[in-house]
């Protein structure tokens, strides 16, 4: 599955490696594992429970609906948008999403 940046605030964090100075060397690791398994996935449904591992993928509500989220350490998210295939018509589901934007890293249950 392909990924891309949603922001030049995100794309900067992660390609200049100062993830680990703004949230910690264990965000970092994980970050990096996360984005290697997104990068091997066909479809988001790689990652739809009871599929979802220790990256606990799941879709988020209320403010943030339309998004996703992957667990990263503690509270922190990988947060990031769907990228739907055009094609698709009427439902659709996980399987549909082939590439997503990633939008922030963040621990939104404060908020």
């Amino acid at each position: 599955m392909e990924y891309r940046y949603g922001n030049p605030r995100i794309e900067k964090l992660i390609l200049s490696g100062r993830v680990t100075k703004a949230h910690g060397i264990a965000v970092k690791k994980t970050l990096d594992r996360r984005l290697m398994a997104i990068e091997a996935a066909d479809t988001l449904a790689d990652f739809h429970p009871p599929n979802t591992g220790p990256e606990w993928c799941h879709e988020l509500k209320g403010d943030r609906a339309g998004s996703f989220a992957m667990r990263l350490h503690g509270g922190m998210r990988l947060v990031f948008e769907p990228v739907w295939n055009s094609d698709i018509r009427g439902e659709r589901n996980w399987s549909d999403i082939r590439a997503i934007v990633l939008q922030e890293i963040v621990d939104y249950h404060d908020e």
